[in-house]
C-alpha cells in the first residue's frame, strides 16, 4: 500500500509541477505561486489576502517526512530550516518579490502555529471532503505503528506573510 502512495505523491509533484524551495538543504517543502482565489483572509500580522493577491502555497514532501520515521522532533526543526531557506529566496530572487503570503493545508497545523502561521478552518465543499480523506490516508499509510488508528482528524489551511517569514527567520 505504502509503494502506492509513493508513486501518486511523485505522480501529483510531477502533474502539478511543485518544486522544491531552491536553496533549502532539506529539500522538504514544495512551493507552487499562484494567484489566489478565495474569501479575504486575515493573517495574524494584519495582512489582508484578497482574490487576485499573487500567494504561493506550500506542500510537504510526504516522501522526506516518512524518512524522518514521524519523530514530530525532527520534523519541527526541519520546519524550521525551511522556514529560514525560504526567507533567504525571497530576498535574493526577484521572481518571490510580489508573493504577499504563502499557505498550506494539513494535519500538522499545530507545528505550523508553533512556527508563527495563522491557521485558518476550511471552508466547507468537496475540497474540505477531499482533503480530509487523503490527509487521513497518508497519515495512515505513513504512520510507523500500524496498530493505532484514531478517528478522521480535519486538516487545517496555514498561513504566513512574506512580511512574518522574513521577521521570524531572516538571520537566524
Amino acid at each position: 500500500m505504502k509503494k502506492l502512495f509513493k508513486l501518486i505523491e511523485r505522480s501529483v509533484v510531477k502533474i502539478n509541477n511543485w518544486k522544491h524551495v531552491p536553496n533549502s538543504k532539506r529539500k522538504l517543502l514544495y512551493i507552487c505561486p499562484h494567484v489566489y482565489k478565495g474569501r479575504t483572509i486575515e493573517i495574524l500580522d494584519g495582512t489582508m489576502i484578497k482574490n487576485g493577491d499573487v500567494v504561493a502555497e506550500m506542500h510537504i514532501d510526504n516522501l522526506k517526512v516518512d524518512q524522518l520515521e514521524n519523530d514530530y522532533r525532527k520534523l519541527f526543526r526541519r520546519l524550521k530550516e525551511e522556514l529560514q531557506a525560504l526567507s533567504n529566496l525571497i530576498i535574493n530572487e526577484k521572481e518571490f518579490e510580489e508573493i504577499k503570503a504563502y499557505h498550506g493545508t494539513t494535519l500538522l497545523y499545530p507545528l505550523a502555529k508553533k512556527q508563527g502561521f495563522t491557521i485558518v478552518e476550511m471552508d466547507k465543499g468537496p475540497k474540505k471532503y477531499f482533503l480530509i480523506l487523503w490527509e487521513n490516508i497518508l497519515r495512515i499509510v505513513f504512520k510507523k505503528d500500524k496498530k493505532i488508528r484514531d478517528r478522521l482528524r480535519t486538516p487545517k489551511e496555514c498561513w504566513i506573510s512574506k512580511g512574518q517569514l522574513l521577521q521570524k527567520y531572516i538571520g537566524t
